[in-house]
């Protein structure tokens, strides 16, 4: 008898960092570009507890609207899911 293993399934946090990793590599193609003016990340690290990093902007009004622009839409696909 022919012996099979299954592959595990992937978890949640490995297939977020592959998406983080696609993600990041496109960022730097942006940046590589010069197509990336003022950024602001927030990240979850693997012990639960979270950063955030950005920039210098030119304008903070600006950057935060643009976050809560974000937000919305987070909360929206959210409540969709």
């Amino acid at each position: 008898m022919a012996v099979v293993s299954l592959v595990p399934q992937p978890s949640v946090a490995e297939e977020a960092r592959k998406d983080a990793a696609k993600i990041v590599a496109d960022l730097q193609a942006l940046l590589d570009a010069g197509d990336i003016a003022e950024m602001h990340i927030i990240v979850k690290h693997p012990d639960g507890t979270w950063s955030s990093h950005r920039t210098s902007t030119t304008s903070s009004p600006d950057m935060i609207g643009r976050l809560e622009v974000a937000k919305f839409a987070a909360v929206k696909n959210y409540l969709e899911s």
